[in-house]
């Protein structure tokens, strides 16, 4: 089984995503967090291995993060839409420790389910 370097919390949150070949961005909601990525739903497939940036909101009156990431898998459900994970390429000390209070502050539970 592969090992995680960081937890990811069970913890729902907004996100903007930016693909290189779409004009706009993509609003979305994450499915769980963690210091290096998070899982995310949405009606179309992404590819493995594609980069993305991303705007994540912490909280409806938190601070948001913008940082580039990368697909790490795709899977489609049952109801036809797409879950995905996103791996965090260039986050800051700064940035990280947003997420860590973000954590502390909503006491967001661990995820145990490897995912």
């Amino acid at each position: 089984m592969e090992r995680r370097r960081h937890i990811r919390r069970s913890i729902e949150t907004s996100a903007w995503l930016y693909q290189p070949d779409d004009g706009r961005p993509s609003i979305m909601r994450s499915a769980d967090l963690s210091l290096s990525g998070m899982r995310l739903t949405w009606l179309r497939p992404v590819v493995p291995g594609q980069p993305l940036l991303l705007r994540v909101h912490l909280g409806d009156n938190g601070p948001a993060i913008e940082c580039k990431g990368r697909v790490c898998w795709c899977e489609q459900l049952a109801n036809k839409m797409y879950r995905f994970g996103v791996r965090f390429l260039d986050m800051t000390d700064d940035e990280t420790a947003q997420i860590e209070e973000f954590f502390n502050v909503t006491k967001a539970r661990p995820v145990l389910a490897a995912v």
